[in-house]
Formats: structure tokens, C-alpha cells, sequence
């Protein structure tokens, strides 16, 4: 499977690879968000369109997910093994 964009014919998984990095699947030369969780419209290089994309309420959820259930029990076992609350 290909992905058709312009003239160029980019793999599914350069695509992929791409995306895991952040990049823009179709050059991989510019960022494909503005800011953290903020994607952008358009790749600023190859003008590929991002905007019909929808990522709704995924990103948001796994950080939630990173954050809630794996970041946060090291921070309670740090406060019950050292006794940092006072």
C-alpha cells in the first residue's frame, strides 16, 4: 500500500516512521505540530493539507494515560519510601 501525495509515492511504512518522528509523512522535512498536541494545518515544505485530520480525544487520553498511571506511582512511592512530606 501507497500513499499517493503530489507526484511522489511514499510507502506506508515511510509513512509511519515518518509520523513516529514527528515529521511530515509526505517530505519529512517539516514538523507536523506547532506546538505540543497542536498539529499543524499544512506542512510548511511540500504543502501537503493536514487539516482534515481529526485526532479527537486520543492524544489528550494518552497522556492522561502516561501521566496517571505510570509517571505518578514512582511519585508516591518516592513520598512513601523517603517521607518527603514532612
Amino acid at each position: 500500500m501507497t500513499i499517493s501525495t503530489n507526484t511522489n509515492k511514499v510507502s506506508k511504512w515511510d509513512a509511519v516512521w515518518r509520523g513516529y518522528r514527528q515529521r511530515c509523512p509526505h517530505c519529512d522535512s517539516a514538523p507536523l505540530f506547532r506546538v505540543y498536541l497542536k498539529p499543524v494545518e499544512r506542512c510548511t515544505h511540500c504543502g501537503e493539507n493536514f487539516g482534515h485530520i481529526c485526532a479527537d480525544d486520543l492524544p489528550p487520553y494518552l497522556t492522561i494515560v502516561v501521566v496517571g498511571h505510570i509517571v505518578a506511582p514512582f511519585f508516591m512511592l518516592t513520598d512513601h519510601l523517603y517521607n518527603l512530606s514532612g
